[in-house]
């Protein structure tokens, strides 16, 4: 569709530029010919503008949401407006489409021509290994593809300074060839800072359980450290700030759901990995460990009382002592909480196996009580056919059933006279 507009014209949303970005327009569209003092008549005239008979195509990037881009909408000429925005509560007038990250093979595909590496079969499987660390998000693997390109290395290469330097990686600005303005991290951050302080506590809280499986039921036993959390994120000094109560908790979800920063299932919800990932790079390392320490008590809240998430739980508790591993802390500020994370584990495991036990021993007693049951109806049915036959042989009376049919009908009456030829 390039060719039906005459211009294209991209337009960073976010609320505190959003008329400096407008007013940049009218610069651009050469209605002025530099930016004057009055920063939105500026904007105004470059509305006005885009709502006259040329035609264009206005992109609105990165918006927090409708209300905060309405005024600004052409709605009427030639003038068609894309918004891009991690909100999905959208009002009927506006058509949303959805769009999800690239499948595994169009990732790795677009790795290799975009960073200009040989098709074989390693740089294939490094591709491979790369697009699933980043979550397959196209701006993400766009700007390691750019980055990779600009430094002539390899995806692994890419992947070893990735696994000591994620943070400042994913915090590197690189054009590449979407010319977009902003780094991975500064994407994330615009939405988490529109978050409630609840929200945000929630979603930094989860990123230690899981990225994948983060249960509902382990953050409902921790509503005291989500409040912790939450004043510590927003610098609050009281509690009455920012109360977790289960209504609270729900509508803090909604708003998470809202911004797609998490995808509710059943009885859990999972995030994208680089939101995990960028949320456990904030902070120092006392900072991870208090987090992790949080992670490990909400978790071992858990397992006692609910042992329908028994393996679950387990692979929540085994997660934190990866991160714990991975991040090695040290003996003195970690080994308490290692401890802990490790009990809570083996007594998962002691209680998946007894789980185990007991239902290899309920089935065999189930089996047990089949083969008493059919031996009893063998030793019945042979008392009956002994019965029968001895009657039959001394000729009183046929085979019979209670019904009074013959099931064996050779076997009629004896007779004396027979017994010679018998």
């Amino acid at each position: 569709y390039r060719n039906e507009y005459r211009d294209v014209v991209w337009v960073r949303a976010q609320p505190n530029i959003l008329t400096g970005e407008l007013a940049r327009l009218a610069v651009e569209l050469q209605l002025i010919p530099e930016p004057t003092q009055f920063q939105t008549k500026d904007a105004m005239l470059a509305l006005q503008e885009l709502n006259g008979a040329t035609p264009r195509l206005l992109v609105f990037d990165n918006a927090v949401d409708e209300e905060s881009v309405n005024d600004w909408i052409p709605m009427r000429g030639g003038c068609r407006t894309i918004i891009t925005s991690r909100y999905t509560g959208w009002s009927a007038v506006v058509k949303v489409v959805t769009v999800e990250v690239l499948s595994p093979e169009p990732a790795r595909e677009f790795i290799l021509r975009r960073s200009g590496l040989e098709d074989n079969e390693a740089n294939c499987k490094g591709a491979e290994r790369l697009s699933g660390e980043l979550g397959f998000l196209p701006l993400a693997l766009e700007q390691a593809a750019a980055f990779m390109k600009k430094l002539h290395v390899d995806c692994k290469q890419y992947l070893n300074l990735y696994a000591h330097s994620r943070r400042d990686l994913l915090a590197q600005r690189s054009l590449g060839g979407t010319q977009y303005p902003d780094s991975v991290v500064t994407t994330w951050r615009t939405t988490v800072r529109n978050l409630g302080a609840l929200a945000q506590a929630i979603l930094r809280q989860s990123a230690y359980l899981s990225d994948d499986d983060v249960l509902f039921e382990i953050l409902k036993a921790a509503f005291d450290l989500l409040q912790m959390g939450a004043m510590e994120l927003n610098e609050l000094e009281t509690a009455d700030a920012v109360e977790c109560s289960p209504i609270n908790f729900h509508l803090a979800i909604g708003e998470l759901t809202d911004f797609s920063m998490i995808v509710i299932q059943k009885d859990a919800f999972g995030m994208h990995r680089l939101v995990q990932a960028l949320e456990q790079d904030e902070g120092d390392e006392f900072a991870r460990r208090i987090y992790l320490g949080r992670a490990a008590t909400a978790t071992s809240r858990v397992f006692p009382v609910f042992p329908e998430y028994d393996n679950r739980v387990k692979v929540t508790a085994t997660t934190i002592l990866a991160f714990a591993k991975r991040n090695q802390l040290t003996v003195e500020t970690g080994e308490k909480l290692l401890n802990e994370i490790k009990a809570t584990t083996l007594a998962c495991e002691n209680k998946a196996h007894a789980k185990i036990l007991a239902t290899k021993r309920l089935r065999l007693a189930h089996a047990l009580r089949a083969l008493i049951d059919l031996e009893m109806k063998l030793v019945e049915h042979q008392s009956a056919s002994s019965r029968a036959i001895a009657k039959w042989l001394s000729g009183s009376s046929p085979i019979t059933k209670k019904d009074g049919t013959n099931p064996l009908p050779w076997a009629k009456p004896r007779r004396r006279s027979d017994e010679k030829e018998d």
